[in-house]
């Protein structure tokens, strides 16, 4: 039975993917609907294997959601269309696994621990290195950065004590991911400011990028001493 749920599990991301790929293409009304009403279905067939967090965290939205729905004067068959604003991060979590595997075959992963161990003679080189890895890889891989550089960084520190480099991991690459998503144009909040603002993304640009290098090179001096 759990087997049988887990099939339908993928199968059911799998067709949400897709739709949304295909509505990027195409503004029909009904595929945007289709979209919804698959959101709607994988809530509650992904409910159960939930942690108990996450079950409590969606209630409390679903229940808030609903609250907000039907105080308002919105028609009840309008209701798929407001399960679609996910679709985007879904759609990029989805197909994490798929490249966390091509970095695998294709043996970068061996590449960028052998970076990483040029010479590293204290953390704080690790620190760094590591920040400067991520900071690289989640403008192409966006989410995929976070789990293959802890994962590097882990392998090339094990004999160093683990409490401490799940901290150094974590703050080097979560960091470092914030601040190259301050000038990222495939951020939603990026392109929120633009279309509010009115200012051109190449105005923005070059603000966003010093004041992001500027604030990494405080943090890699910060990890330096510190680790």
């Amino acid at each position: 039975m759990h087997l049988n749920h887990d099939k339908i599990r993928a199968f059911l991301y799998t067709c949400f993917v897709s739709v949304y790929i295909f509505s990027l293409f195409s503004n029909h009304s009904t595929i945007e609907k289709v979209l919804g009403i698959l959101a709607i279905i994988a809530i509650f067939v992904s409910f159960k294997g939930a942690t108990r967090t996450f079950q409590i965290i969606s209630i409390v939205f679903l229940i808030a959601g609903f609250i907000l729905f039907f105080t308002n004067p919105y028609p009840l068959y309008s209701l798929p269309n407001y399960f679609t604003s996910t679709a985007l991060l879904l759609s990029l979590l989805y197909f994490l696994p798929y490249i966390n595997n091509m970095i695998q075959i294709g043996r970068y992963d061996t590449d960028l621990k052998n970076l990483l161990k040029l010479r590293a003679n204290h953390l704080g080189k690790i620190y760094y290195r590591s920040s400067l890895i991520a900071y690289v890889l989640c403008l192409f891989v966006f989410f995929s950065s976070i789990t293959i550089v802890h994962g590097v960084v882990k392998d090339v520190t094990k004999q160093a004590n683990q409490q401490i480099i799940d901290k150094l991991s974590s703050q080097s690459i979560l960091r470092s991911f914030a601040l190259a998503n301050v000038w990222s144009p495939i951020e939603i909040f990026i392109a929120l400011t633009v279309t509010i603002t009115g200012v051109s993304y190449f105005e923005l640009f070059p603000w966003a990028l010093l004041f992001s290098i500027l604030l990494l090179l405080i943090d890699w001096v910060y990890g330096w001493f510190k680790y």
